[in-house]
């Protein structure tokens, strides 16, 4: 799938490389890196993960505090899978060779991360995208959350959560 709808020779390698919110891989072809991203099917639509990924292109457009993803031939930012779990969308990135966060993060660290994620926020506002998201509201981000995650908690976790919500 790789070769036919990014071009790469027959002679790349494929290694599963991290799980986290997508399923993450590791492809090397004629010397170069890269990322290839399957979204979970059950996460985000497909319009959303769209919309994520017109927002990371234009990001790229702006600033190199992005990885660059890489389109495929026919100019897509992401093609379809079918899996055992349903259909899936994938994506590939140009390999962003440093250093990957850990469990700990030091001051450095943060201030580092702090000065990235205040640069993207100082990108003037031209994104227009094609497709919608959902809107990143409290009921969004907060009530949906406590709702997913309520059946795996105990009472006192639950009490937890939601005083928390209160707070935030």
């Amino acid at each position: 799938m790789i070769e036919s709808y990014y071009g790469l020779d027959n002679k790349l390698s494929c290694k599963f490389y991290v799980l986290g919110l997508h399923d993450n891989y590791l492809i090397e072809s004629r010397g170069q890196k890269y990322i290839l991203r399957i979204y979970r099917n059950n996460w985000r639509s497909e319009d959303e993960v769209l919309f994520e990924l017109e927002w990371l292109d234009f990001l790229k457009s702006k600033t190199d505090l992005v990885a660059e993803l890489i389109k495929t031939k026919k100019g897509d930012l992401a093609f379809p899978i079918d899996s055992p779990e349903g259909p899936r969308l994938a994506s590939m990135f140009r390999y962003a060779d440093c250093k990957a966060p850990t469990n700990t993060v030091s001051a450095n660290d943060a201030e580092l991360l702090r000065c990235a994620i205040a640069n993207i926020h100082n990108i003037p506002d031209e994104f227009v995208p094609r497709g919608t998201r959902q809107v990143l509201d409290i009921p969004y981000l907060l009530d949906r959350s406590i709702n997913d995650i309520k059946p795996y908690l105990d009472n006192d976790g639950v009490s937890y959560i939601c005083d928390l919500r209160e707070q935030l």
